[in-house]
Formats: structure tokens, C-alpha cells, sequence
């Protein structure tokens, strides 16, 4: 398993602690974000990278177009801007 899919299952079992997510796993839109989070009525589209990942043209494009439209994507590189998100939406959920 590489270790963009080991951050992301550890990332997957904590965010389901929270609310409802699942790996986006093909679609028929190149550039999805890996996973879409759902938590007390809002809607999240992650990509997840490790320190050294970097974001496809495609992805960024798709990810401007999800905000672009009102919709809250992001893209988290690595455990402290992993940690970051994990707390914002436990904050969130208070």
C-alpha cells in the first residue's frame, strides 16, 4: 500500500468518527478529490497528499470549479494540515 493510501485510510477511519465519508473511488470526472465528508449538514471534497504530493492540473482545475460553485474543497498535504482539518471540524461539531 503506498503511503498517499495509508494517510488516507487513517484520515477515512477518523473522519467517520465525525461524520460520514468515503473515497471517492472512479468516476467519470478525471480529477475528483479522494474523498467526500459529510458533517452536520455540510459538504466536503478532500484531496489528500503527502508532503512531497503534488496537485494534478486537473485536480486544481476541479477543485476551482467545486469552490467556484459554492461547494468547500480542499486540498490537505500532509499530517499537520491533516490534523488541522481534524480539529476545525471537530470544532465545528461542538
Amino acid at each position: 500500500m503506498s503511503l498517499e493510501r495509508n494517510i488516507q485510510k487513517t484520515f477515512m477511519n477518523k473522519l467517520n468518527k465525525l461524520g460520514f465519508a468515503r473515497k471517492v473511488e472512479a468516476t467519470n470526472h478525471a480529477g475528483m478529490p479522494d474523498i467526500l465528508f459529510l458533517c452536520k449538514s455540510k459538504v466536503y471534497f478532500l484531496e489528500i497528499k503527502t508532503d512531497t504530493g503534488v496537485v494534478s492540473k486537473i485536480q486544481q482545475y476541479t477543485i476551482d470549479q467545486i469552490n467556484a460553485e459554492g461547494g468547500d474543497a480542499r486540498v490537505l498535504t500532509g499530517a499537520i494540515e491533516i490534523d488541522r482539518f481534524l480539529i476545525e471540524i471537530t470544532w465545528r461539531i461542538k
